[in-house]
């Protein structure tokens, strides 16, 4: 099975790793359980928090990793090298689209883009599915962009809430209060 043949996971979780060791500990073995599966992976593209987390499990197992960053996230999400960061910066400079960042070994692929919405868009083309973490407003937005356009018809493809020690109920909670 080729990249492209590959079946993609998008997962939407936090730059930071959140109040519980528990949150980081479960986005580590779900990226391994991808990598296990021969499932790729298409994140955030950040190397810290669950957004890490995910990334590394995934990747440092053998398993495909594309991360989508846009400019504005560099020097707050992707932090791991600071020749990689060198790198973003410079490329930033001269932007006028997407721009493919040289392969990590702890985070595979990387896609600077230059904003929020060309991040979701391309993540949502990216992928065969979602799963959402924990995370903050952040994941959100994404989560709740993702449920909007299945709403409206513009994909079909599975949504799951990853409800890792009840850390989505207040949410659940306040959704089924819409319908």
């Amino acid at each position: 099975m080729t990249q492209q043949e590959t079946f993609k996971v998008c997962v939407f979780c936090g730059s930071s790793f959140g109040n519980k060791a528990i949150y980081a500990e479960e986005a580590s073995k779900f990226g391994i359980a991808l990598a296990e599966k021969k499932w790729g992976l298409v994140y955030g593209g950040g190397s810290t928090g669950l957004m890490g987390a995910v990334a590394r499990g995934c990747a440092t197992n053998g398993g495909y990793v594309h991360g989508v960053i846009p400019e504005a996230l560099i020097s707050r999400e992707r932090t791991d090298e600071e020749t990689l960061n060198d790198k973003l910066k410079k490329s930033i400079d001269n932007h006028d689209g997407s721009t493919p960042i040289p392969d990590s070994s702890q985070y595979g692929k990387t896609t600077l883009v230059k904003d929020m919405h060309t991040r979701k868009r391309l993540m949502a083309q990216e992928s065969n599915a979602f799963v959402a973490l924990p995370g903050g407003i952040g994941t959100i937005d994404e989560l709740a962009e993702i449920t909007t356009w299945c709403q409206l018809n513009v994909h079909a493809k599975p949504i799951v809430i990853y409800n890792i020690d009840g850390y989505f109920d207040n949410f659940l909670k306040t959704i089924q209060g819409f319908c």
